[in-house]
């Protein structure tokens, strides 16, 4: 999973959100399913210094972006809700 858009900024939302959101999204972060959050999103939404304190990799590669061409490159599946 990659974190985009205002999904970027969820991590620096942590402290106003139900537990269990927060419960499910460091489960997910602890199972290895967060790739990381697109750089420039976490930028715009604030969320630079939260994604690191949650040492989840901001995505940087295209122009400070995530690398969608790469992950499609290696057979992932863009889905986006």
């Amino acid at each position: 999973m990659v974190l985009e858009g205002k999904a970027a900024g969820l991590l620096a939302t942590l402290g106003g959100r139900p537990r269990s959101v927060v419960q499910k999204l460091l489960d997910a972060r602890d199972k290895g399913w967060i790739l990381g959050v697109c750089k420039a999103c976490a930028v715009v939404m604030k969320a630079v210094e939260a994604t690191q304190k949650e040492f989840i990799p901001l995505l940087d590669e295209m122009d400070g972006h995530a690398p969608l061409a790469r992950f499609i490159a290696e057979g992932w599946t863009i889905v986006k809700f």
